[in-house]
């Protein structure tokens, strides 16, 4: 004997419920009393490969008494008294089995003992009466729809594909009902359809349906929700698989992203975009349904392997989101973070054009890896009837992350694993970025030297020192006078102050430019004899000026003034004339001040006195 005769056996005399919990756990339950008749198991021996089947059976241990057979004991799971346990094999005997089955059914149905008092004589004559609900609801008491739509209700074989074909069909029976009567209690099914449902409660979710269908999205039990779910995916109450898909949105955004939780999230994402892939749907309404996460996932990923076709804001917030990064959002970075994505960004693309790993790999291989196909069941857990889906071949691809085929009817997912990215290489790059725009920007909080990513200095150093050449020639750019033009505006502006002036103003003006000239020359003179002009291999005179007030900790605002220079060039310049010897900057320029590093101050003492 199997566990399919049982099961059939138990369907075809009282109607039994099959459900199946696992791949290797079922249940009998009495249709009426809705409890579990019987427990089954399936499993198969490590060793052996053997398929043991054996289960539990709602029945007294008390009636296997004078009893002695080797396939039935006690129980397998269930620890109460009231059970038998049964193995299924060639030594079964199933008729001894299916009576264990009738006096479980039995013991059900026993409500307790009936005393009469007066005896009368019996009817002849049979009268019909009702069947009564459980939970005591009359017929009565049911609109007419609900009783007919549960009296419709065929068991059938049991199997999930028939549990579908039933809601369907009980489904389109009710596509336009409407009720007024809620029900706030809390019901706990797993893949609910109509069947399961008292109508009591069928009628609390018809009237949750009605507000929903006006636009009156209200928290519900789950149990309702996951119903609604189903009547939109086979189409019950819409006009087309569109108008079904614009109300699955509609829903995911008012009730299952607001209230539903994770599992509830992640399986109505799925079944949406599964809905319009199986019916074959444009590409356009497909890429709609993709989750927002996943959508993201896909920009950040299209931006990285593309840089060129996006601006650096961009490139920098999808490096950041692949590499689980948040150093950039340091407060240091505050009136820089423009600044320090862009060199980011910059970063990222040479990277991305210059390095090959030793197995040949470019940076995207190394990071994200291959492509792989996975198989798709897209409507998987669903109540849905798939007796109508489309079995034409089709390629959607989505964008470069990521393409759903449909071959023969199978379906597959072509994308890149996450479980598979190499994200501590992607973190360490970006980090390392991090480090070195801190430092090259001259912002507080620095990072420590990490040696993980030895292989990205070369593209870092490289962007930086692009930058300093830019940075120079705007600035040499910002200062340049055209003198010729500069001469013409002294001649103009001496002809009209000629014209103005009197004979004696003139005498007085004369006399105040000789006199201004020799105090010039006198000035001059008293330098030449106090302050000779000090020589430097490595320096030129202003240089050697500046560094010399550096060191005293003096100001040397008025000298710059006077030479028109611009702080910043004035420290690359100077960095850049002692970076052989002393190997580091030893001028900074902040808020266009110029400062001397400490450490080294006797360095340059040094220099200056051409030690």
């Amino acid at each position: 004997m199997e566990i399919k005769d049982l099961t059939a056996y138990a369907k075809k005399k009282y109607h039994c419920l099959y459900y199946s919990v696992g791949k290797s756990t079922f249940l009998l339950v009495d249709p009426r009393e809705r409890k579990c008749v019987s427990l089954l198991l399936r499993e198969t021996d490590r060793e052996t490969g053997e398929v043991l089947e054996y289960g539990d059976i709602r029945c007294p241990v008390s009636f296997l008494t004078g009893q002695h057979v080797s396939y039935a004991g006690p129980p397998y799971r269930m620890k109460q008294d009231s059970w038998i346990g049964i193995r299924f094999d060639a030594d079964t005997d199933a008729g001894y089995v299916f009576s264990l089955f009738d006096q479980a059914m039995k013991s059900l149905k026993t409500r307790g003992y009936t005393i009469v008092l007066d005896e009368h004589p019996v009817q002849k004559e049979f009268q019909a009466s009702a069947i009564p609900f459980a939970n005591g609801v009359s017929y009565e008491k049911v609109p007419a729809r609900i009783l007919a739509m549960m009296q419709s209700y065929q068991y059938g074989d049991g199997s999930f594909s028939w549990k579908c074909r039933s809601f369907l069909r009980q489904g389109k029976m009710m596509a336009d009902y409407e009720d007024d009567v809620p029900w706030d209690g809390e019901i706990k099914i797993y893949n609910p359809t109509y069947h399961d449902l008292t109508p009591a409660q069928l009628r609390g979710y018809f009237t949750w349906r009605t507000q929903v269908r006006k636009g009156e999205y209200r928290k519900t039990n789950a149990v309702f929700a996951y119903l609604y779910v189903y009547e939109l995916l086979n189409q019950i109450g819409t006009s087309s698989p569109e108008d079904s898909i614009v109300c699955l949105q509609a829903f995911q955004e008012n009730i299952v992203n607001v209230y539903g939780d994770a599992r509830m999230k992640q399986l109505v994402s799925q079944w949406l975009l599964g809905f319009a892939a199986v019916k074959r749907m444009p590409l356009s309404t497909v890429q709609s349904c993709l989750d927002p996460a996943r959508i993201q996932q896909g920009q950040a990923f299209t931006i990285l392997q593309n840089p060129d076709d996006y601006n650096e804001e961009q490139i920098a917030a999808a490096l950041l989101y692949d590499a689980h990064y948040r150093g950039f959002d340091a407060a240091v970075y505050q009136s820089r973070r423009q600044e320090a994505h862009a060199l980011l960004a910059r970063m990222w693309k040479i990277a991305l054009k210059m390095y090959r790993g030793k197995d040949g790999k470019n940076l995207m291989e190394t990071v994200f890896g291959q492509k792989q196909r996975v198989s798709w069941f897209p409507m998987t857990g669903a109540i849905y009837d798939r007796r109508n889906d489309s079995k034409e071949d089709v390629v959607y691809p989505l964008d470069a992350y990521e393409s759903l085929i449909c071959q023969n009817g199978n379906w597959v997912r072509e994308k890149y694993m996450p479980a598979s990215f190499n994200r501590k290489l992607l973190a360490s790059f970006v980090r390392a970025c991090d480090r070195e725009i801190r430092s090259y920007l001259h912002l507080s909080a620095s990072l420590k030297e990490r040696k993980e990513c030895d292989w990205a200095e070369l593209y870092i150093e490289a962007v930086i020192a692009q930058d300093q050449q830019e940075k120079i020639k705007v600035q040499r750019a910002a200062v340049t006078i055209n003198f010729d033009s500069l001469d013409e505006i002294r001649k103009d502006a001496l002809i009209t102050q000629e014209s103005l002036m009197t004979d004696e103003e003139r005498m007085d003006d004369t006399a105040s430019v000789i006199q201004e000239t020799q105090e010039k020359k006198e000035i001059e003179l008293e330098q030449s004899d106090t302050e000779p002009e000090l020589e430097n291999p490595l320096l030129n005179a202003q240089q050697v000026k500046i560094l010399s007030l550096l060191v005293a900790e003096k100001s040397v605002e008025n000298l710059i003034a006077s030479m028109h220079g611009m702080p910043e060039v004035i420290a690359d310049e100077i960095n850049e004339a002692l970076f052989e010897q002393i190997g580091d900057a030893v001028v900074t320029c902040i808020d266009g001040k110029l400062s001397l590093q400490e450490d080294y101050r006797d360095d340059i003492v040094s220099i200056l006195k051409g030690e």
